[in-house]
């Protein structure tokens, strides 16, 4: 049938595969950088944003989890209530995070959404690199 109608057949799985690994990496690099800090402010603060990130991504796929059996319903059921307790510990963190990854007001409003977004984005990323 060929190679593109067999590509067809599976791409949302290769799509979701990609999701998941970008995910995985990313908690790995954030999980890292928490060991390697020398500040342990800082070493909680990231680890608690890795908590977070984990906890929302459980629970974005929370149904698939429970019905694989990777989660329990009581473990289901607490994710909301784990990701706003996260959220509440990484409250007093919220400004040296900000700073930590040079996030500035201009990227955080997403310089894609501008019409000349590359400019926006261009001008946020030489005012970081300075």
């Amino acid at each position: 049938k060929g190679y593109f109608n067999s590509w067809n057949k599976v791409i949302n799985s290769g799509i979701e595969m990609a999701r998941l690994r970008g995910m995985r990496t990313a908690l790995e690099c954030l999980h890292r950088a928490a060991e390697q800090a020398c500040d342990p402010a800082v070493a909680g603060a990231l680890s608690m944003l890795g908590s977070l990130f984990g906890l929302s991504e459980l629970q974005r796929d929370g149904g698939w989890y429970l019905a694989h059996g990777a989660l329990d319903r009581e473990q289901f059921l607490a994710l909301p209530s784990a990701a706003d307790a996260a959220c509440a510990g990484l409250l007093p963190h919220v400004t040296m995070l900000l700073d930590g990854f040079a996030l500035t007001p201009e990227l955080l409003r997403a310089p894609i959404a501008y019409d000349g977004y590359v400019e926006a984005f261009s001008r946020t990323a030489l005012r970081a690199a300075a």
